[in-house]
């Protein structure tokens, strides 16, 4: 069974990760402090499968690097 993640574009799927993590920081007063630490490793794992999608797709995304 596919997912709708794996019938994603690249460049869907990295906007996708782009708008969350923006959701994320614009959200992140209303986040309570024991859940913080949390979030922030959530967002640091983002981080890393944009770099890794900027990587290893950098045509795909070379209109956001």
């Amino acid at each position: 069974m596919m997912t709708s993640e794996s019938l994603m574009s690249i460049n869907e799927r990295y906007n996708q990760i782009l708008d969350k993590i923006d959701s994320i920081m614009a959200n992140i007063h209303l986040i309570h402090a024991d859940e913080l630490d949390a979030v922030m490793k959530e967002v640091e794992k983002l981080e890393l499968v944009l770099k890794q999608l900027e990587d290893l797709y950098p045509e795909e995304v070379s209109n956001h690097a």
